[in-house]
């Protein structure tokens, strides 16, 4: 049965962990990664960690409909890990849905190798370029517990968290009022 989760802002403490490996992709592994693959395609979103809806398990959906046709459109990870990553490097401004409305500038390798567990619990090896390889990039990093503030300047990364903060306190009165929270996914 669907849990309904509630994608988790930068400043919750579960988005600051390092994220728990899966054992096995069992029953609970695949409900999880189904609801996490429901919630990016209401979001209309291309990546989503497990912290980020408060699970804190290594487990990460990618949608990749929209960036590249040829592909199967839903990589469902357990325990993803890069094995190589190019020493070319790329600079691409990114959106997180726990990070609402603040693009950054991030650098990183243009190619990666990765391995994890699929749905079925087999272990794939994929190697991408580009945009998807930015992605699982991104998404990675919620396992490790870093978000995209963690790459601005201090100065900038205060102002954003400030930002969150108060996103956070509006959707608190909003939801002890009864009324629709300013932000929720």
């Amino acid at each position: 049965m669907a849990k309904d989760y509630k994608i988790l802002l930068a400043t919750h403490p579960i988005l600051r962990q390092q994220a728990k490996p899966v054992i096995a992709v069992d029953a609970e592994i695949q409900e999880l990664m189904q609801d996490m693959t429901r919630i990016m395609v209401r979001e209309n979103g291309v990546g989503l960690a497990a912290p980020q809806i408060g699970v804190s398990k290594r487990v990460v959906t990618i949608d990749v409909r929209f960036v590249k046709k040829d592909l199967p459109n839903m990589f469902c990870m357990a325990n993803p890990e890069i094995l190589w990553a190019s020493e070319e490097k790329s600079i691409e401004k990114e959106y997180c849905f726990s990070v609402p409305e603040i693009g950054v500038a991030i650098e990183r390798p243009s190619e990666i190798k990765i391995r994890y567990l699929d749905e079925h619990g087999a272990y794939q090896e994929f190697h991408t370029t580009g945009i998807l390889a930015r992605c699982f990039q991104h998404e990675l990093d919620h396992l490790e517990g870093i978000a995209t503030v963690d790459y601005l300047s201090p100065l900038k990364r205060s102002l954003a968290i400030k930002r969150i903060q108060c996103l956070e306190r509006a959707n608190r009165q909003e939801e002890t009022s009864g009324a629709q929270p300013l932000f929720s996914r």
